[in-house]
């Protein structure tokens, strides 16, 4: 059962989770797209060092940006997604690549496309263990179907997606596959039905206890009341919604809610308010640049205006919203503005217009299976030719009561069983006009017990929800009396027993004298492992300390102020100084942030820069990490990045030293990559020089990281790679270390 001559509302929530289950539908800003965010995810997907599984994942994410945004680009992500994935042989990723092609297509309209995405994704799912992700391919194909009309295929899609997901107990899903369970039963006019699963929502949501799953149950309960024409009820629950939606300051609600507000207030003739409500969802739609809601707003206005019968603001306000859908291609929504277009039309008494929009309504209420505006454009041309041709009156007034009883729109039958009655009686054909004034009197006394036929549903959905509650009730009373005839028996043996425990308390004690003792040894163990790791530290400090380093330093120091560039040399030693503090107060500390890591590193690079002449340049990049918030053991990294400077790039021009974190489980990975004249190169240099020294810092950072493994239970490693080019030439070294972090 639709509504007489109503606009739909303003928000309907299924349009917040229609096409996409884990996506936002709002459009990604420009300045995204413009901005560092899509250069650095190109950055590594172009990157020959990026392995393929980084680079599947950043195919998604700009997937992702682009969905709503760009048709072609979206699709041209997801198509190299899947290519990649489809070479790696790996169906998990095809499948959510395939996913990502349908929620763009979905976006853009292109609704055949999307399906056939979402089929294809599935086909590739049944082939993992990721039921999320399943849940979510079939989530969205029962919403696509919903989208065009496929009511019974997406019932039975989405009460399969519903009990899938509480096997699995993904209730958030769950959730959402009942919403739009309940949106299709209000899309098929039963309305009992939809309150039934927005009920057993409810129920579901207070083991979530989402507040915005709340707000748009409470809404939707508003939608019910308003297409059953119990205003009271209705607009009871979207005052609660705005409550709801003010609280959570969720401004799409607030607006929306103001909407249907107006629209109610002009179901009861109270036009000011409904203008007034209706202008400020308006004001919303427009800045958000919320197109979709801005058009229904704008119909509604038009109705407004058209009850007040000033038909030339209606039907500026109606192609106003025609305009905006036909902007966003949503030519779904043609069929309900063309009916009131040229309902207005026809109350203004321009019957050629009225005609030529009421056909258009039909042609494409017809397309989109839209069978409510069908009905209502059959019975205005049939109000439109009852004085010139009576002929084509009853056609078009037979066409709607067929149309009206094939789909069940009860309000929609009152009114041609009421226009036949009235159609009769004038001419005289009484035993006629008797049949359907019977036929009216009927079906209106039955819809008048619509809202009591709601009501007794819902208390019925509530004692199936009690006596489920009291068969489980019922089951723990009875494991309770099972549980007290086993002490009983327990009891019995007591004393059998006794001689048992005798012998096991003697068997303990022998167990726990052997345990106190394995104890203390592990204990002293421990204290050892603890002074060994304070030797460590101590050397570590002594090693970032060397002499060697502070030598060069003060002499790079004394040749800036011999040459009279005291600026350089106040800057350098300034720099000189604040490294030293950096390293003597991260010395105190096992963790320190990596935000205070890599300004401890940047501070000793520039130095060694400034000291070789400027002659190496370096990179320092953090992937995916807070670094204000993620705490890192401190200058783990320093004597690998001394290594490259000294024994790498300190002997070319241009070189480059990347050092690059990322974070993988549990674990820091840091890489310093360089492009030096290798490790061969420079043992032989060494050697040519009768340098033997071995590098401390190398010595004591394997030593740190042995203990940190031991420390955290984790396998940490570092990897040294010695890099060639195409000729086989030494082109660098490239230093992989894992550490532990906190978070």
């Amino acid at each position: 059962m639709k509504k007489v001559g109503k606009v739909k509302l303003n928000i309907q929530c299924w349009l917040l989770f229609a096409g996409i289950a884990f996506f936002s539908l709002t459009a990604v800003p420009n300045r995204l797209i413009a901005g560092n965010n899509i250069d650095s995810l190109l950055v590594i997907v172009e990157s020959p060092n990026t392995g393929n599984e980084d680079r599947i994942s950043t195919y998604i994410k700009l997937v992702d940006l682009y969905a709503t945004v760009s048709l072609d680009t979206g699709l041209f992500y997801a198509d190299k997604c899947f290519d990649l994935a489809q070479k790696e042989n790996n169906e998990e990723a095809m499948c959510r690549a395939i996913f990502k092609r349908g929620t763009v297509l979905s976006l853009f309209d292109k609704k055949d496309e999307a399906i056939s995405a979402f089929i294809q994704a599935f086909e590739h799912g049944k082939k993992i263990d990721n039921n999320e992700l399943i849940l979510s391919v079939l989530f969205n194909l029962g919403v696509e179907y919903k989208n065009i009309g496929r009511y019974d295929t997406a019932l039975t899609t989405l009460v399969y997606v519903k009990e899938l997901a509480l096997q699995n107990d993904n209730l958030n899903i769950a959730f959402r596959a009942l919403n739009s369970i309940g949106n299709t039963y209000i899309d098929l006019a039963d309305y009992s039905k939809a309150q039934v699963a927005f009920i057993e929502a409810v129920e579901l949501n207070k083991k979530i206890d989402n507040e915005f799953y709340q707000l748009i149950l409470t809404n939707n309960m508003g939608n019910i009341y308003f297409y059953i024409s119990n205003y009271e009820k209705a607009i009871e629950y979207y005052y609660k919604t705005l409550e709801i939606a003010e609280n959570m300051n969720n401004e799409l609600f607030i607006n929306g809610s103001y909407g249907n507000i107006g629209i109610i207030c002009m179901e009861l003739k109270k036009y000011d308010e409904a203008t007034q409500n209706i202008m400020a969802s308006i004001d919303y739609y427009n800045k958000s640049n919320d197109r979709y809601n801005a058009s229904l707003a704008y119909n509604s206005l038009g109705l407004v205006f058209k009850e007040l019968e000033s038909y030339d603001s209606a039907l500026f306000y109606f192609e106003k919203s025609l305009t905006i859908k036909q902007e966003i291609n949503d030519s779904a929504g043609f069929a309900m503005i063309y009916t009131n277009i040229g309902r207005a039309y026809l109350e203004q008494g321009n019957f050629r217009l009225a005609e030529k929009k009421l056909i258009k309504g039909v042609a494409y209420s017809g397309q989109y299976l839209d069978h409510y505006n069908k009905a209502i454009a059959y019975i205005s041309l049939g109000d439109l030719y009852i004085e010139k041709n009576e002929v084509m009156a009853l056609k078009y007034y037979n066409n709607a009561l067929k149309l009206t009883l094939k789909h069940d729109l009860n309000e929609e039958k009152l009114q041609v069983y009421d226009k036949l009655y009235e159609y009769y009686k004038s001419k005289k054909y009484f035993e006629e006009s008797l049949v359907y004034h019977e036929k009216h009197k009927t079906l209106n006394d039955s819809l008048h017990g619509e809202s009591s036929n709601l009501k007794i549903e819902e208390i019925e959905t509530r004692y199936e929800v009690d006596k489920k509650d009291n068969e489980i009730l019922l089951l723990h009373k009875e494991q309770e009396l099972e549980e007290i005839r086993y002490q009983k028996e327990q009891a019995k043996s007591r004393l059998q027993k006794l001689v048992i425990i005798t012998i096991s308390v003697f068997v303990i004690i022998s167990i726990l004298l052997i345990f106190m003792l394995a104890r203390q040894k592990n204990k002293n163990k421990i204290n050892q492992l603890e002074n060994r790791g304070l030797k460590v530290e101590t050397d570590m400090l002594r090693s970032q300390m060397n002499p060697h380093f502070i030598f060069n330093s003060l002499n790079s120091i004394q040749s800036f102020i011999s040459e009279r560039d005291t600026i350089d040399a106040e800057r350098y030693l300034s720099k000189f100084a604040k490294l030293m503090r950096l390293i003597l107060e991260n010395s105190r500390e096992s963790f320190v942030s990596l935000e205070n890591e890599i300004n401890t590193l940047t501070l000793y690079l520039e130095l060694e820069a400034l000291r070789f002449d400027n002659q190496f340049k370096y990179n320092i990049e953090i992937n995916d990490i807070d670094d204000e918030f993620t705490m890192v053991p401190p200058m783990l990294m320093q004597p690998y990045i001394e290594n490259a400077i000294l024994h790498g790039v300190s002997s070319i021009k241009n070189g480059v030293i990347n050092i690059h974190y990322r974070q993988l489980g549990s674990k820091i990975i840091c890489s310093v990559d360089d492009n030096g004249i290798g490790r061969k190169k420079s043992a032989e240099i060494k050697k040519s020089l009768l340098s033997q020294k071995s590098s401390l810092g190398i010595k004591v950072t394997a030593e740190r990281i042995a203990l940190l493994s031991q420390e955290f239970k984790l396998l940490l490693k570092v990897e040294i790679l010695d890099k060639y080019d195409e000729d086989n030439n030494a082109s660098g070294t490239a230093v992989t270390v894992e550490m532990p972090f906190k978070g």
